[in-house]
């Protein structure tokens, strides 16, 4: 890969990749009940993302983001500083996730492949505290 060539010429290697995904196993179904989220006995990882992204909310001048299940604003459609209204993106539409969902599987699995020795798995599916908890864990593991 052109990367290893570059830090190579370095002396530098990339050491871990984080390979941060969604998954349908029982701590996902146990994460979503405990959020609120609409209950779903299998949920496919496309369709975790698709959700999370459906039911995101943002406050344009400041950047600010809310969901409607994992962090919702305290008064629905406003921000909780300025009291402004929130949109959702125009990219956070079925159609447009799904492509970008593949494109990242296109893009992602040969890298995964090539450096599948160094690759940590992270759930994102658990809460922040826990995703944070694992990514520092997994930067902190022996190589």
């Amino acid at each position: 890969m052109q990367l290893d060539a570059l830090l190579a010429e370095r002396g530098e290697a990339v050491e871990t990749v984080l390979n941060m995904h969604a998954t349908d196993d029982v701590r996902a179904a146990r994460v979503h009940r405990v959020r609120k989220l609409p209950r779903s006995p299998t949920k496919h990882a496309a369709q975790v993302v698709l959700q999370r992204l459906q039911h995101r909310w943002v406050h344009t001048p400041s950047g600010r983001t809310y969901h409607t299940y994992f962090k919702p604003p305290k008064c629905p459609g406003k921000d909780d500083v300025t009291g402004d209204a929130l949109v959702q993106r125009k990219d956070d539409t079925p159609c447009i996730i799904d492509s970008r969902l593949h494109t990242f599987r296109v893009l992602t699995v040969p890298i995964l492949t090539h450096y599948k020795d160094i690759v940590r798995d992270i759930d994102a599916n658990d809460d922040l505290d826990d995703v944070t908890a694992q990514v520092s864990a997994a930067l902190r593991a022996p190589r």
